[in-house]
């Protein structure tokens, strides 16, 4: 073969795969005519990602081709393995995606950018990796890559992104209204970001969210749940592990965990803060100048409480049970644990 418009070309007729086509790009051997092979459940000829304000993304299997070749640094042409369809479902089979790579047998490199709409949506999920969230600048919206896979689609109102076996790092523009993670499995962390709220689920791994001005919306399964310097609505739930809440500044926050929960709280005054652990312990550390109904309950353990918070009605004190007001009441903090303790603490 003599040259790239001509490899270009048997591979926009479907004569050779993106496989034979970068082989012979890189100057390995010249690829033989082959049956047409369909790399993503799109006809590689046709758009393959919903148009954005600005203008599509990657479009035809020939730009996809180019993206790889200009973006791809460190692939090797002898390590690549067949194009299959992947065994991990597109997470939103609704809406049409475009494989960046697909099943190589190392992890690929890349970097990418897309400019956002302001309001948007970011849906992500990684299969098995570290997923990792900061806030970003303008309207665009950085991707960098090492994974095994890398699908991306687009339209006017979401950016979706699914990898897998790798890390997936975002830089999240303030233009983004919410965003939906997910880690299967793996660690989750989110930083210095904004948005109107933030869904995320982690699977056998750990959650850390610090310094949000979100609402926060966690699932973890298998790991624990950190959260530092939350601003906004905070409804947490840990199986099998723990929940660790410090300097937050939030009037609504509800945490269920099959392990233990830790929480620090201010000065509050107005609110609704609840905690529920199965099989755990609580602890509650709370400013001395909280307003606030307090009240706790425990079917199997006990209720340890220093004489040292400014009640102003105490109005039941036992081993298992204590209701009482600070200050007057004002906000309501109520924790409830079963097969554990809670601890109360002024600071």
């Amino acid at each position: 073969m003599d040259n790239r418009s001509e490899i270009l070309d048997r591979l926009d007729r479907g004569e050779i795969s993106a496989q034979a086509a970068l082989r012979a790009l890189s100057g390995a051997a010249e690829p033989e005519a082959e049956a047409p092979r369909l790399p993503s459940p799109t006809d590689p000829s046709a758009p393959a990602v919903l148009t954005a304000p600005e203008g599509p993304a990657v479009l035809t299997r020939r730009e996809r081709l180019l993206a790889l070749t200009e973006r791809v640094r460190d692939w090797d042409p002898r390590h690549m393995v067949t194009l299959t369809p992947s065994p991990r479902a597109w997470p939103w089979p609704d809406q049409p995606y475009q494989w960046f790579w697909q099943d190589f047998d190392h992890p690929v490199h890349v970097d990418h950018t897309l400019d956002l709409a302001d309001g948007c949506g970011l849906f992500a999920v990684l299969y098995e990796g570290d997923l990792t969230l900061t806030g970003g600048e303008g309207r665009a919206l950085k991707i960098g890559a090492a994974a095994f896979d890398l699908r991306i689609g687009r339209d006017a109102s979401a950016a979706r992104i699914a990898g897998a076996t790798g890390a997936l790092d975002l830089s999240v523009p303030d233009t983004v209204s919410r965003i939906d993670a997910k880690v299967l499995p793996g660690d989750l962390s989110i930083r210095d970001l904004r948005a109107q709220k933030v869904c995320v689920e982690c699977e056998s791994g750990d959650l850390r969210c610090e310094g949000l001005r979100a609402g926060v919306e966690a699932q973890v399964r298998g790991g624990d749940a950190n959260l530092f310097g939350i601003e906004g609505e905070i409804a947490v739930t840990a199986a099998q592990g723990n929940i660790r809440c410090r300097e937050i500044r939030s009037t609504q926050v509800h945490l269920v965990a099959h392990g233990g929960i830790s929480l620090s709280l201010g000065a509050v005054s107005q609110g609704d803060f609840r905690c529920e652990t199965r099989g755990g312990d609580i602890e509650l550390f709370i400013a001395r100048d909280s307003a606030c109904a307090l009240s706790a309950e425990v079917s199997d353990g006990g209720v340890i409480c220093p004489a040292g918070l400014p009640w102003t009605d105490l109005s039941e004190r036992s081993g298992q049970t204590l209701k009482g007001t600070l200050r007057g009441g004002g906000a309501s903090v109520h924790l409830v644990a079963s097969g554990g303790r809670v601890y109360i603490a002024g600071r």
